[in-house]
């Protein structure tokens, strides 16, 4: 058996032959190329980058004091990092960036209704403008910007940054300030009421000579007061979850149900007892002045018991509020690029001659092939049998 071994100087000479074709070809591409490099527009990327700051949120002041809950309901499978990427692709953001450079003018968008208009930018802003992106490794955040100018490209980056720094500064941390304003009302309407309690008392033992009050009475009166100073912090705490949670969220449920088992054992405590109020231990056993002054004991001491309860939590949230920390580290600050980022000419240029080369070459082969398969008698008579074979006309 002969081995068929393809002849170089075979090769070769299809190429001389078909040089024109070649060379001809590669010089209409590389025109075209040279041309679409020179006239398609320039664009410019810059970025800037930053890093989440770690901090404390203010809101641990009450979930893990002031609310007593587990702070796994206050945890998120969302990352700082995820945090700033969704509130930078957001649509308030996206739309502030895009009112703020006037870029429906500079797209060119010509609908007649402004939301058309709003949403054709937002969608040229995240597909062509902008692209953030997160280092998995670091933590970072990279914002880049390429457009047709390069200080435009530079402001917008610079912007993005701008802004995210501004959003948490007043959304982030005025949720401390929120916090202190709720609490020093609390606090305010606590010392009132003690002062008048504290005065009450005060008189009622000048008027009625009263020293000291059995043991067991006392004993009793402390155990409700408790059950009442719990009842008490519970509601505030239920207030503060509905002014800042939704209402269907875990810790809502889960301090109604708190106050449902503390209402329950006060009425419990009450009806135990003969005749008993709210605040007022009306046993038969007890004298009718002994049972004012501890109903007076009682009620100052429940407030008392709030005050302390308060406080701590009042002095950790104003010390929040203070707290004037960047929420950000910004990392790069963008600059002007110093090298267009597209077109790459000379990478098109190159790229657009290898391939016509490569491609007029294949072409001169199959041209010189289907030459070959016209000029054999012997094959020229079979491509005339498959016509005959394939007509339609008898």
């Amino acid at each position: 058996m002969e081995n068929k071994q393809i002849d170089i100087l075979d090769l070769v000479l299809v190429i001389a032959k078909h040089k024109k074709i070649i060379i001809l070809g590669t010089l209409f591409v590389s025109i075209i190329a040279i041309i679409y490099s020179l006239v398609c527009p320039i664009t410019w990327t810059s970025s800037s980058s930053f890093l989440p700051v770690s901090e404390s949120s203010s809101n641990s002041v009450f979930g893990s004091s002031l609310l007593g809950l587990s702070s796994s309901f206050l945890d998120s499978n969302e990352t700082e990092s995820d945090y700033y990427l969704n509130i930078m692709y957001s649509r308030t953001f996206s739309e502030d960036i895009i009112r703020n450079f006037d870029l429906i003018n500079k797209f060119k968008l010509e609908y007649p209704d402004t939301l058309t208009q709003m949403y054709y930018a937002i969608r040229s802003l995240k597909e062509n403008v902008v692209e953030i992106s997160i280092d998995n490794s670091t933590g970072m955040i990279l914002v880049s910007v390429e457009t047709d100018d390069k200080n435009l490209s530079t402001e917008i980056a610079n912007y993005y940054v701008q802004q995210i720094d501004n959003y948490n500064r007043t959304t982030r941390i005025t949720k401390g300030k929120e916090q202190r304003q709720f609490l020093e009302k609390r606090i305010h309407e606590v010392e009132a009421k003690i002062e008048i309690l504290a005065n009450a008392l005060k008189e009622y033992q000048e008027e009625n000579n009263i020293l000291s009050l059995d043991k067991q009475t006392s004993a009793l009166i402390q155990s409700y007061s408790s059950l009442v100073s719990d009842k008490l912090a519970v509601d505030i705490q239920n207030e503060y979850l509905e002014n800042f949670y939704p209402t269907n969220s875990p810790m809502i449920e889960n301090i109604k149900q708190k106050k449902a088992i503390l209402e329950k054992k006060i009425l419990d405590f009450e009806n135990s007892m003969l005749d008993g109020s709210k605040y007022v231990l009306s046993l038969s056993s007890i004298p009718e002045l002994s049972l004012n002054y501890q109903d007076l004991i009682l009620r100052l001491g429940i407030q008392k018991k709030v005050y302390e309860y308060l406080y701590p939590q009042y002095e950790a949230a104003k010390i929040s509020e203070v707290k004037d920390l960047s929420t950000i580290e910004i990392v790069d600050v963008a600059v002007n690029a110093g090298q267009r980022t597209k077109p790459r000419r000379a990478k098109i240029c190159i790229i657009s001659f290898i391939i016509s080369i490569i491609f007029f070459t294949v072409l001169s082969f199959i041209i010189e092939k289907v030459e070959l398969i016209f000029n054999d008698k012997h094959k020229k008579e079979k491509l005339n049998e498959i016509k005959r074979n394939f007509s339609f006309k008898s």
